[in-house]
């Protein structure tokens, strides 16, 4: 049976006394590189770790061109945008890592 990876998130997160990692809100500030904005500090490229799937990932995609309907996939090249809401987890080191980008409802 496959582990649930929330479970396993949740677990890494729970406060230990060897590290303490917390969750917080950034905003994205530039695309190339990517730079983000968290509690007013900048992070850049030497503090801040992105699955790369979050860069760029390919997904399935029903795409319709001039009424003609087709199955295939779509590679989105820039899935963040400036003012884009990211959730991150950091620890006391001041090392990001982006989990994902965020909505709100």
């Amino acid at each position: 049976m496959n582990e649930d990876p929330y479970s396993r998130l949740a677990a890494l997160m729970k406060p230990s006394e060897e590290r303490e990692l917390f969750l917080r809100l950034g905003t994205v500030a530039g695309v190339s590189p990517l730079a983000l904005q968290v509690g007013g500090l900048s992070i850049g490229s030497g503090q801040l770790f992105c699955n790369t799937s979050l860069l760029s990932e390919e997904q399935p995609a029903e795409i319709t061109i001039q009424g003609e309907a087709a199955a295939g996939s779509i590679r989105l090249t820039e899935p963040f945008k400036v003012g884009d809401t990211v959730l991150l987890c950091s620890d006391d080191d001041q090392v990001f890592y982006l989990l994902c980008k965020v909505v709100s409802v």
